[in-house]
């Protein structure tokens, strides 16, 4: 089962959290700022 990359937009700042959910935990994939580098952290795993 392939687990979906999730997205938290924040709304005071320009960051964005990507993140995975799994039966037990949530793990944090990278935390983005919206302006800057827009590929970064896309690639990790």
């Amino acid at each position: 089962m392939r687990l979906l990359i999730r997205r938290i937009m924040l709304k005071r700042f320009p960051f964005g959290i990507y993140f995975r959910i799994s039966d037990d935990a949530v793990r944090v994939l990278t935390l983005k700022h919206h302006r800057q580098h827009p590929g970064y952290g896309m690639h990790r795993r």
